[in-house]
């Protein structure tokens, strides 16, 4: 019997239109009434999963930034976080200003961003750079700082910097990195066209569901992950159950062991009915 549900935001949840249905709120509302947990595993950082831990509800430890760290909803606090060392997220960024490309960096509950060019808008694709697109990001915890130095000066560690650039300078950026000698640094290229995710070494959002198994005392064979994009691969994987989105990219799909129907179709409700029997 399965006990625990694991499950991304976006793309599987959220529907085209970055709503969750009240399809999928019942679902999450029987899901409790069962005694089933439901935890969120999100690439978003704090701030913006809150919103949706709270619209659903859910009170347990979320798994965020495809964990990177935890965060407990309950004591308002980080757990189990990743912090990279500032000398290497500073060095990380100083490549980024030797290109002249765009950057961002995560302290967990903000992205610092600095657009270098007008072109680069491109990489910051969740705002739609309107008074209401930069409103939407604010409440979101995004900031824009106009200089590289601004963002080698942020509160609260790193926990991830994000490159954004063209395809003709990428692999020689990668190259610039690694000749760095970074031990403990993990350069993940392959999630979105043009972005390159730098992060401490082992994070993955199974690392925070191998964590939370543990506490809760559940095996990991009686859980079911849901989920889209190939930052959730691991976790598919490394859950009893792995539910692809019927919107999920085919690498995902070929990994998981049922595909249920998109986002627009309320595919993660249909899911959650054939796995937990509710």
């Amino acid at each position: 019997m399965n006990k625990l549900l694991f499950t991304d935001i976006d793309g599987t949840l959220t529907n085209g239109k970055g709503k969750i249905s009240e399809k999928n709120i019942k679902v999450i509302n029987r899901l409790a009434d069962k005694g089933v947990k439901t935890v969120l595993c999100t690439g978003r950082n704090i701030t913006k999963a809150l919103p949706v831990a709270k619209e659903l509800n859910i009170n347990l430890p979320m798994v965020c930034i495809d964990g990177i760290l935890l965060y407990d909803v309950l004591n308002k606090k980080t757990i189990h976080g990743m912090l990279m060392e500032n000398s290497e997220a500073k060095e990380i960024i100083n490549i980024a200003e030797k290109f002249g490309v765009f950057a961002e960096a995560s302290n967990g509950y903000k992205y610092y961003k600095h657009i270098h060019s007008k072109e680069q808008i491109k990489f910051d694709f969740f705002n739609a750079h309107t008074p209401l697109g930069y409103l939407k990001s604010y409440l979101g915890g995004i900031r824009y700082f106009g200089s590289y130095k601004e963002l080698k000066k942020i509160s609260g560690g790193y926990y991830q910097v994000t490159i954004g650039c063209d395809k003709n300078i990428k692999h020689e950026i990668i190259e610039e990195i690694k000749s760095k000698g970074f031990e403990n640094i993990d350069i993940r290229d392959n999630l979105w066209d043009g972005y390159i995710f730098l992060n401490r070494k082992g994070a993955d959002k199974s690392r925070g569901i191998d964590i939370l198994c543990k506490e809760f005392e559940i095996s990991p064979d009686e859980t079911v992950a849901i989920g889209d994009d190939l930052n959730d691969l691991g976790m598919l994987k490394f859950c009893g159950t792995g539910v692809a989105m019927g919107n999920a990219a085919d690498i995902v799909k070929k990994s998981a062991d049922f595909i249920t129907l998109t986002n627009d179709e309320n595919g993660f409700a249909l899911a959650c009915e054939r796995f937990f029997d509710i």
